[in-house]
């Protein structure tokens, strides 16, 4: 990364601006249009915008590095990191697979959507010219410019260095009236779990935390983001159900989709997860199928609020499974924790 920061040198008040950009410094689909022009045979409209923007920033950064001088998007270009070696898609094999799996998931996604812009470009360029000239544009020229714009529109890549302390409040939007990108602080802001920055940004955050004493006497620290969830959909579809017979899952799986609780299920550090636990509920009837449809009717009960559980049988079987689910995944994660060491070892890291 660039190893550049910003910081506050004072408290600010909410509803503050503390940056406003003009709208002459922002790369956005209109300056690309623009840009593209002079090309024959260029029509970014049948890009998307992401991919869009980053053929107009590869370009830009190849342009100077073939005649230097002073462009106008030179600044812009010294603001973005020269690469993005960090980025989960960017990491060696052998680390991806000790990432956990809606990690790997999730790189899968990235690669499939960089695949697509990458051929949709190419295909624009064939053939396109500049008074004879023509585009000669590098799959890494262009990965690097697409990881340049996660997601984002109008939105100057400096500004990326602002909004990743674990207690930022701010808004961030294009205003109109004023023709300028502005970040305003507030209260409120979505957040970002661990796995969604390391997949768009390639970096963490965290936060110690003291635990209570160890056995030794000493403190035990420990980090993490408050955003941070598991997603459980995989755990959860390979549940071993106790008494389970045929048919029966299928049914439960039909019963959460109607009840629009299939799916999703994620593992939170601070609160225990609804969708989580009332399909555990529903799987947890498999001992008890003979009565299956007044365990039904009562299931709806609590998902509709009308009562609390099932039944204090129900809700230890819901427990236990919850338990096995929890169980697997430490026993995943050390897994993958030992086999880091030993990729560390091996290769003179530090982890």
């Amino acid at each position: 990364m660039t190893g550049r920061g910003l910081m506050a040198t004072k408290r600010i008040q909410s509803g503050t601006p503390i940056i406003s950009v003009d709208a002459r410094f922002l790369i956005t689909i209109n300056t690309v249009s623009a840009y593209f022009k002079e090309y024959s045979s260029i029509d970014t409209r049948c890009l998307n915008e992401q991919a869009a923007l980053a053929l107009f920033l590869a370009v830009q950064r190849m342009k100077r590095e073939e005649e230097g001088g002073n462009g106008f998007w030179n600044a812009y270009l010294d603001m973005i990191p020269k690469d993005f070696d960090t980025v989960a898609a960017n990491l060696p094999l052998e680390l991806q697979q000790l990432l956990p799996w809606q990690v790997r998931d999730m790189i899968s996604k990235q690669i499939s959507t960089f695949e697509k812009d990458f051929a949709a470009v190419m295909e624009l360029l064939a053939g396109a010219t500049n008074n004879g000239g023509r585009i000669s544009l590098e799959k890494e020229d262009y990965r690097w410019a697409w990881l340049s714009f996660p997601r984002k529109s109008r939105w100057p890549q400096f500004l990326d260095l602002l909004n990743h302390s674990l207690t930022a409040r701010i808004q961030a939007n294009f205003n109109s009236k004023n023709n300028a990108f502005e970040i305003i602080a507030l209260e409120d802001v979505e957040s970002h779990d661990n796995a969604f920055l390391l997949v768009e940004y390639g970096f963490v955050v965290s936060n110690a935390r003291k635990e209570s004493s160890d056995d030794s006497g000493g403190d035990r620290w420990w980090v993490h983001n408050p955003y941070d969830h598991i997603l459980v959909d995989r755990e959860v579809a390979a549940l071993v159900l106790p008494g389970e017979k045929k048919g029966f899952r299928a049914r439960v799986i039909g019963e959460l989709e109607g009840a629009g609780f299939y799916g999703d299920y994620t593992l939170h550090i601070h609160q225990d997860s609804y969708r989580l636990m009332n399909a555990l509920r529903l799987y947890a009837c498999a001992s008890s199928q003979d009565d299956f449809e007044v365990l039904l009717s009562r299931w709806r009960m609590v998902v509709n609020g009308q009562i609390d559980m099932i039944s204090s049988e129900n809700e230890k079987a819901a427990q236990v499974l919850l338990h096995d689910i929890c169980q697997k995944l430490l026993e995943e994660s050390k897994h993958s924790v030992h086999l880091l060491s030993l990729f560390s070892q091996q290769y003179g890291m530090k982890c």
